[in-house]
C-alpha cells in the first residue's frame, strides 16, 4: 500500500523523515491494524468510532483529525442542481411520484441478476442502471421484458455523481467507503448487495447499526428487501439514518 511504502522510505532516511511529511486518510468506516505505520504524521478518520481504535492501535490522539471520507464539495446540499433538475438530467419526468431506485455495477452477471430481481418489486419502480463503461451490460438489459408498471434507464459512465444520487430515492450496490459517503452527504439510503469480506462487510455493519440501510445475503430475496425498504415510511427513516451519518463538508 502507498502509506506502507513511505513509511518504509522515512525509516531508511532521516532527510525523508524530516522533510517529507506523511498524511493518511481512511477510506472505510472502520479503521484497521492495516491503517496503522510507524512515522505517519497525522491520519484523517472517517468518525470518532475509527480514532478510538487507532489510539487503542498506539496511535497519538494529537495526530488524528476525524475528518470523514473525502468528497467533492458538489455532494454538499444546495451546492449543485434541485432534484428536480437531476431528475431531468436523466430523461426522468419529475412529476412521476415512482421511487427512483439506482442499481450500481457490481460485475454483469450480478448485474443482469440483481436487475431480475428489481424488475419483480411489486412497488412501481423508475431504475436506473449504472454500468461504467460495461457496454455490453447495456444491450443485454436492453433485451429485458420490463413490466408496464416498472421503467429502465441504463445509463454508461456517468461523470455527475452528485446529480445522480441527487436523483435517486434508494441506492442499490456494494457497500465501498467512498459511495457511502457520497450517498450520507445527500442522505440516499442502500440496499446492500453482496459486499466484499474485510473492509465493505465492516462499511455495511456501521450502516445497518444506524438504521440506513438493509442487507441481502441471498439475491432472490432483492425484491422483497427493496418492497420492504419503500414501504411506508421505512425510506424516509432510513434517509434521516444516512444522512446522520454524512460528512459533506469533508
Amino acid at each position: 500500500l502507498p502509506a506502507q511504502l513511505l513509511s518504509s522510505l522515512r525509516k531508511k532516511s532521516a532527510t525523508l523523515a524530516r522533510t517529507l511529511p506523511l498524511a493518511l486518510v481512511l477510506t472505510d468506516l472502520d479503521a484497521q491494524s492495516m491503517w496503522v505505520y510507524q512515522g505517519v504524521d497525522r491520519y484523517f478518520a472517517p468518525r470518532p468510532d475509527a480514532a478510538h481504535v487507532l489510539r487503542a492501535y498506539g496511535v497519538r490522539p494529537s495526530a488524528i483529525s476525524v475528518s470523514g471520507i473525502p468528497i467533492m464539495p458538489s455532494f454538499a446540499a444546495g451546492a449543485d442542481a434541485t432534484r428536480r433538475d437531476a431528475l431531468g438530467r436523466f430523461g426522468l419526468d419529475p412529476d412521476d411520484k415512482r421511487p427512483v431506485v439506482t442499481l450500481l455495477s457490481s460485475g454483469a452477471k450480478l448485474m443482469l441478476a440483481a436487475m431480475e430481481q428489481l424488475l419483480a418489486c411489486a412497488t412501481p419502480l423508475r431504475v436506473l442502471a449504472l454500468m461504467g463503461r460495461q457496454a455490453d451490460v447495456s444491450a443485454r438489459l436492453l433485451e429485458l421484458d420490463v413490466p408496464a408498471r416498472h421503467s429502465l434507464r441504463p445509463l454508461t459512465y456517468v461523470s455527475e455523481m452528485p446529480l445522480l444520487l441527487r436523483a435517486t430515492d434508494l441506492l442499490v450496490g456494494k457497500s465501498g467507503g467512498l459511495i457511502i459517503a457520497e450517498a450520507a452527504a445527500l442522505s440516499v439510503p442502500m440496499v446492500i448487495l453482496d459486499p466484499i469480506p474485510g473492509q465493505e462487510t465492516r462499511n455495511a455493519d456501521v450502516v445497518l447499526a444506524a438504521g440506513a440501510a438493509l442487507k441481502v445475503n441471498d439475491l432472490p430475496l432483492l425484491a422483497r428487501t427493496v418492497d420492504a425498504a419503500l414501504d411506508g415510511g421505512r425510506r424516509e427513516a432510513m434517509a434521516r439514518a444516512m444522512g446522520g451519518l454524512g460528512r459533506p463538508d469533508a
